[in-house]
């Protein structure tokens, strides 16, 4: 893993998040499942942005 690999998960994390906040801005005519979705793929980008950097720093201690 390399921190080009960070970059672009955060960049897309924060797409994501952009999304879910204008879903959320909809306010009666936002759909749910969409909501839903976006914040299970939101969760999922932080688990792997978290994986990344502990691969990163076991790398580090490595050397």
């Amino acid at each position: 893993m390399n921190a080009d690999t960070l970059i672009v998960r955060k960049k897309q994390l924060g797409k994501l998040q952009k999304q879910l906040g204008r879903e959320l801005a909809m306010g009666k005519y936002r759909d749910s499942a969409k909501i839903i979705e976006l914040k299970k793929e939101i969760k999922n980008k932080k688990l792997e942005i978290g994986d990344i950097t502990k691969r990163m720093i076991m790398q580090i201690d490595a050397e």
